[in-house]
């Protein structure tokens, strides 16, 4: 069993994607950055055809494949003191909330006063989703997670609002809702292989903003676009603080059926068909099959990426600067989707985006030993922020 001493303990970080799941078991060091000690992914069945019900089943049935592989991996010389996870959005309900009270005379500004707003506003947000579905009861989602990614006071921004007086308070609330049974079934499932630990579930979008944030410190101001299996998240961050997020249904698992159906193959071919044309390694006429089938999904993504930016520059320009983070099998295709487009109306001066895929080897310095899996590596840096502020805290 791993010891907990004063230097470094374990975590296990697990990543639930839209056509994978990926869990690593990472030691926290307080002097140094993250190491990933071990990890697995394993695909979920391909379906040309997707089915909610039959995801999900596949969802908690993968989870618990790779937990068991990094259990065995581990061999039992490590122990965690947590488990993260981490959703893909096609897994819960985003929500950006504001919150704002103005009053003549000064108030005092407290945690409990901010918590306690932030939670009618949750209860509030839950009604407005019960209203607008067909479900029985409003408390069949739970509120898995809950930030604040800007507060200001009297109209000035403050990473210490607490304990002050204002006469303007505006906070901005990330929320992340999801149905109480599919959480409890993450919880169900890490509990087979580490029992007594209560799974923390993040969502990948305010994840992958705030490390990408803290890792690309010359800039500030960003669109952040994840292209998961089967949905890509678009993420604008002004100010280092989100703005503005939306989602639409194109991913790689789109690039990989449009080839499987053109070819006639399974995925794993219709994979190295993409490695063939992305290495310049296929022949012209399979280039020219590829490409025809490339061309579908790429009207798709682009098309519906327009309408993404459309909303979310309805009141301000975007950012200049496009980051992406893709498996990197794909991530060349994905880059050359976007250059081949015109966004730059939805951008400030008019001018094309600079897109760049935010590759593993990146990652790499800031997270150690087995740092291959873009995903899992961001998300080990974020677990490793999170528990040196709880260490501090103590």
């Amino acid at each position: 069993m791993f010891w907990c001493g004063r230097k470094e303990h374990a975590t296990v970080v697990v990543d639930v994607g839209s056509s994978s799941v990926g869990a690593s078991l990472v030691v926290i060091d307080k002097k140094d950055a993250p190491r990933i000690v071990v990890s697995a992914r394993e695909d979920m069945p391909f379906r040309k055809k997707l089915d909610h019900e039959d995801l999900i089943s596949n969802t908690f049935k993968t989870i618990e494949n790779v937990l068991s592989q990094v259990t065995r991996q581990a061999s039992g010389e490590l122990y965690p003191r947590s488990v993260h996870v981490f959703l893909a959005s096609h897994l819960f309900l985003p929500s950006l909330r504001r919150l704002h009270i103005q009053k003549d005379v000064p108030f005092y500004v407290t945690k409990n006063f901010v918590d306690e707003l932030i939670k009618i506003d949750v209860e509030k947000y839950k009604t407005e989703i019960f209203e607008k579905s067909l479900e029985e009861k409003k408390n069949d989602n739970v509120v898995f997670e809950s930030k604040i990614p800007r507060i200001c006071l009297n109209g000035y921004r403050t990473q210490n609002p607490y304990d002050k007086y204002a006469h303007d308070l505006d906070i901005t609330a990330y929320i992340g809702m999801a149905s109480r049974d599919f959480i409890s079934g993450i919880s169900t499932v890490v509990g087979k292989f580490y029992a007594g630990i209560v799974p923390i579930v993040h969502s990948f979008p305010f994840v992958g903003f705030n490390v990408v944030s803290d890792t690309l410190l010359h800039d500030n101001n960003f669109v952040f676009i994840d292209i998961g299996g089967e949905l890509t998240e678009v993420v604008v961050c002004r100010e280092n603080s989100i703005s503005g997020l939306f989602s639409f249904p194109v991913g790689k698992n789109s690039l990989i059926r449009a080839i499987s159906e053109r070819f006639s193959v399974g995925k794993a071919q219709a994979l190295s068909l993409v490695r063939m044309y992305t290495e310049k390694q296929a022949n012209s006429a399979s280039d020219q099959k590829i490409l025809a089938a490339m061309e579908d999904t790429r009207l798709k993504f682009t098309d519906n990426l327009k309408k993404a930016l459309g909303v979310l520059s309805d009141k301000r320009l975007l950012p200049q600067a496009f980051y992406l983070v893709a498996d990197d099998d794909v991530s060349p295709v994905f880059v050359e989707y976007l250059k081949s487009d015109k966004f730059g109306e939805f951008l400030a001066l008019n001018k094309e985006p600079f897109s760049m895929v935010i590759p593993s080897k990146f990652m790499e310095k800031f997270c150690h030993g087995q740092a291959g899996d873009v995903f899992m590596t961001i998300e080990a840096i974020f677990v490793d922020k999170l528990e040196k502020i709880k260490s501090w805290l103590l």
